[in-house]
């Protein structure tokens, strides 16, 4: 705003300057609200040119969405050239809608982290991560031997015990600190 001033005589109110500013940010990267709408389509579109996919969105009574998961097919075969090992992990969405997004991840014979799976929870709670495994276990089983890494979050333990009774939960060290 100062610079307009300075620069060019123009003195601007802040509502005007924050609205243009909001504009040119929908117009740059898009509106919110339109990306969540799309998310269906996105995932409907994911599933037909990318058979073996998994895709879910699960919403509420009221059809306000609560869960999402995906796992590409390239994924499916993991055991194939992966140990049997699952790191699991939630970070917070910092966007103007808040959440939870949940990964699944191993790391190939090269030593390279591999992702296995994505989803989206309303927060990081027992029943969200109840939900992510059922869907990471109903894609991919559960292999003989496997370990599930995690950090030390009580839902995810109530959970794992629930959902992978018979695989081994192993704690990440970086969060044994």
């Amino acid at each position: 705003m100062g610079d307009m001033e300075r620069d060019h005589g123009i003195k601007l109110k802040y509502d005007t300057t924050l609205r243009s500013q909001n504009a040119a940010y929908d117009f740059i990267y898009g509106d919110h609200k339109k990306s969540w709408e799309l998310l269906p389509a996105c995932f409907h579109m994911s599933m037909k040119e990318n058979p073996g996919t998994s895709a879910y969105i699960e919403t509420d009574k009221d059809d306000v969405f609560e869960y999402a998961f995906i796992s590409f097919n390239a994924s499916a075969g993991f055991l194939s050239y992966c140990r049997p090992v699952i790191v699991i992990d939630g970070t917070h969405l910092k966007g103007k809608y808040k959440g939870i997004l949940f990964v699944a991840t191993t790391k190939d014979g090269n030593e390279q982290i591999f992702p296995l799976a994505f989803g989206i929870g309303d927060k990081e709670c027992y029943s969200a991560w109840m939900w992510f495994l059922q869907k990471l276990r109903s894609t991919f089983g559960c292999p003989e031997n496997l370990v599930i890494v995690s950090d030390r979050h009580p839902s995810i333990k109530s959970a794992m015990e629930v959902v992978y009774p018979e695989a081994v939960h192993a704690i990440c060290s970086y969060h044994l600190r």
